[in-house]
């Protein structure tokens, strides 16, 4: 797993510091959504297509307990290996095996879009700090 940490985000840390919990919990949700969303898009586009259906398991989740890793919110871009219509081969496809050459999609994707993420997470947090000053002085 990779983590970052953003530097240069002072003031908005300390605006989000002063608002109510709730409030920034919900625009960090939303920020790390937006982010993770980037990754499965990228993630989508460059999965190998025989019938699209490992492309479209490709989803976004909420971690339920993000606290285990101290972590405020999590999200998580995973390929879907369990139900009905489930891709569970996508590790194979992902890593290789014996008898297959690997043809990963997941990590180029990370690598690719780390930045672009980065920044979708950054605008979202940065656009609803006066938002959010703005209703709680009405």
């Amino acid at each position: 797993m990779t983590t970052y940490k953003i530097r240069g985000l002072e003031k908005v840390t300390a605006a989000l510091r002063s608002f109510p919990k709730a409030i920034v919990t919900q625009s960090l949700n939303k920020a790390l959504a937006k982010g993770a969303a980037v990754f499965r898009d990228s993630a989508r586009s460059r999965a190998p297509v025989d019938t699209g259906l490992m492309a479209s398991d490709i989803i976004v989740a909420k971690d339920r307990k993000p606290g285990i890793n101290g972590a405020q919110a999590r999200y998580v871009v995973l390929v879907k290996y369990r139900g009905k219509d489930a891709a569970p081969y996508w590790r194979f496809v992902e890593f290789g095996t014996v008898k297959m050459a690997p043809r990963p999609f997941m990590r180029p994707a990370f690598d690719a879009s780390k930045v672009v993420a980065l920044a979708e997470i950054i605008d979202s947090i940065a656009s609803d700090v006066p938002r959010i000053a703005k209703q709680l002085s009405t």
